[in-house]
C-alpha cells in the first residue's frame, strides 16, 4: 500500500532528528568519560607524587630498594591508603599493600612510559576488583638512577557512578528533545503537506472543468509559485476557452453567409427559372458562395494538419522576386478596383529560394489581404523584399487602420479576433506564423494605430524542415 507524502516527510523527520540526537549522545557520553577518567588520573598522579615524596623524607633508599622492602614495608603502609605496588627496576612486583603476587599490569608498557614520559598511567579491569582500576606509576631513583618502580592504583567506582548519572540525564534528556523535535517536524510536515493537499483538491477541481475555484495561494514560496501556475492555466484555458468559443460563433457565422445565400437562389431559381439573366446572376452568386465556403473549408483543414504537424513542404526553387511579381499581378485588378496603390520593392534582381511556393502563396495572400481590408482608399500597400546574405527580409507594409495595443500580442494566437467587424474566422494570421515557423523564419509585427501596419518575415536560404517541426 502507497503511503502518503506526508507519512514519508514525518518519518525521514524522525529518522534524522534520532540519528542526530543519537550521534550527539554518544559525543556527550564520550566526553563525559574522557572527562572524570581524566580527571580521576590527574588526581591520582597528583596524590601519587605527594605520597612518593613522603617515602623519599621517611625511608633510606640506599640500600637497596629489595633491603627498603624487608626493613621499611610498614611504612609503605602506613602512608597510603589506596592499593600501593613496589617494583624494582625491570617492574617485578615486589610489594603488594593488598597481597597480589603478581603484577596485572603490562611490564613493557610500563618501562616504555616511564623512559618517554616519566611516568606511566593506564586504565584496567582487574579480576580482584569488581570496577575499573586506574593505574599511576613513578619511578623511584637514587643518585640519578632507577632503582625501583612505585605504581599507586584507586578504583574508578566513584567516576562510573557519576558517568552512570549524567548518562541517565543525558538519554532523558534526548528522549525529552526528540519528542519535541518529532512534534515540530509533525507541525513543519503539515506547514508543507497542506498547501499540497490544497493544490491538489484545486487540480482534481480543474480537472473535472470547474474552473469557478481560484486557488489563493499559502505556504512556503515553492506552493506558492506552484499555485500562481496553477491559476494562471486556469485563467489560460478560460481565455482559450472563451476564444475558442468565440471562434466556433464566427465560423458558424462565416458558414451561416454563404449557405444562406445559396439557399435563398437555389429557391429563387426553382420557382422561377425562365429568366436567363435571372438563373445566370444566381448560379454566379452560388459559385462564388461556394468557393467562399470551400476557401473556409480548407484554411480549417491546413490549419488543423499544421497544428498537429502533419504538413510536410513540397519544396521547389523559387525566385522571390519572380514570385512577388506574381503576386502583384493578382492582386493589381483589387488594388485598381478599391483605388489603393500597391506595389513591389526590391533590392536584387533575383533570389533563388528552396521553399513550397503554395505554402508560401498562402503567407502572402493572407498577410496581402488582410493589408488591403484595413487600408483606406488612396492607401498604400507594398512588399519590401532585401536580400540580408544567408537571411531575407520580405515586409507586407500598409497605411492602413493599425493594430490597437492590446491585439498585437494576440494577433498569431489561433481563434483571436480583434475587435474590428473586418476580422473573420481569425485562423488567417495563426496559419501564417505556423508556415513561417516550419519553414525556419521568423515572423514579426510593428503596427500604430492610425499610421499603419508591417509584417516583417525573416526566413533563411537554407533549413532543416524536421528541425522546425520540432521546433
Amino acid at each position: 500500500m502507497k503511503k502518503s507524502f506526508r507519512f514519508y516527510l514525518i518519518l525521514n523527520l524522525t529518522i534524522i532528528i534520532i540519528f542526530a540526537i543519537f550521534i550527539l549522545e554518544i559525543a556527550v557520553i564520550f566526553s563525559v568519560k574522557n572527562y572524570f577518567y581524566k580527571d580521576a588520573t590527574s588526581k591520582l598522579k597528583s596524590q601519587a607524587e605527594l605520597n612518593l615524596g613522603y617515602l623519599y623524607r621517611y625511608i633510606d633508599f640506599s640500600k637497596g630498594i629489595k633491603n627498603v622492602v624487608l626493613d621499611d614495608a610498614f611504612t609503605f603502609f602506613q602512608y597510603n591508603t589506596g592499593h600501593l605496588e613496589l617494583m624494582d627496576e625491570e617492574a617485578n612486583l615486589l610489594l603488594s599493600t593488598i597481597g597480589l603476587t603478581h603484577t596485572y599490569l603490562n611490564k613493557t608498557e610500563i618501562l616504555t612510559g616511564i623512559k618517554e614520559s616519566g611516568y606511566y598511567t593506564s586504565i584496567d579491569k582487574f579480576s580482584f576488583s569488581d570496577s575499573k582500576i586506574v593505574s599511576v606509576a613513578l619511578p623511584i631513583t637514587y643518585q640519578n638512577r632507577m632503582i625501583g618502580i612505585s605504581v599507586f592504583q584507586s578504583s574508578l567506582k566513584e567516576a562510573d557512578e557519576s558517568i552512570f548519572n549524567v548518562l541517565k540525564l543525558v538519554i532523558t534528556i534526548g528522549v525529552v528533545v526528540a519528542i519535541i523535535a518529532i512534534i515540530m517536524a509533525v507541525i513543519a510536515s503539515d506547514m508543507i503537506v497542506k498547501p499540497i493537499y490544497r493544490l491538489k483538491k484545486y487540480s482534481d477541481e480543474l480537472a473535472k472543468g470547474n474552473y469557478n475555484y481560484k486557488y489563493n495561494p499559502q505556504g512556503p514560496l515553492e506552493t506558492v509559485k506552484l499555485g500562481e501556475s496553477m491559476n494562471y492555466m486556469r485563467d489560460e484555458v478560460l481565455k482559450r476557452d472563451a476564444v475558442k468559443n468565440e471562434f466556433i460563433a464566427n465560423v458558424s457565422h462565416e458558414l451561416k453567409t454563404p449557405l444562406t445565400s445559396i439557399k435563398g437562389w437555389a429557391y429563387t431559381l426553382k420557382e422561377d427559372s425562365s429568366d436567363d439573366e435571372l438563373l445566370k446572376d444566381g448560379l454566379n452568386i452560388i459559385e462564388q458562395e461556394s468557393d467562399r465556403l470551400a476557401q473556409m473549408v480548407n484554411d480549417l483543414l491546413d490549419f488543423s494538419r499544421l497544428l498537429n504537424k502533419k504538413v510536410k513542404l513540397e519544396k521547389k526553387t523559387i525566385d522571390m522576386v519572380q514570385f512577388l511579381q506574381a503576386l502583384e499581378m493578382q492582386f493589381k485588378p483589387r488594388a485598381i478596383a478599391e483605388n489603393k496603390n500597391f506595389y513591389i520593392k526590391s533590392n536584387v534582381k533575383s533570389l533563388k529560394y528552396l521553399n513550397d511556393p503554395d505554402k508560401l502563396r498562402q503567407v502572402f495572400i493572407n498577410l496581402l489581404d488582410n493589408a488591403f481590408k484595413f487600408t483606406s482608399e488612396d492607401g498604400t500597400i507594398k512588399i519590401d523584399l532585401k536580400d540580408m546574405g544567408e537571411n531575407f527580409v520580405v515586409s507586407v507594409i500598409d497605411d492602413g487602420d493599425g493594430i490597437p495595443e492590446k491585439d498585437r500580442e494576440h494577433v498569431f494566437e489561433k481563434f483571436y479576433r480583434g475587435d474590428t467587424k473586418k476580422s473573420h474566422t481569425g485562423i488567417g494570421l495563426s496559419i501564417v506564423h505556423q508556415i513561417v515557423k516550419l519553414s525556419g523564419g521568423d515572423i514579426k509585427l510593428v503596427s500604430e494605430v492610425g499610421k499603419g501596419t508591417s509584417f516583417i518575415i525573416t526566413l533563411p536560404k537554407v533549413f532543416d524542415e524536421e528541425k522546425c517541426d520540432e521546433e
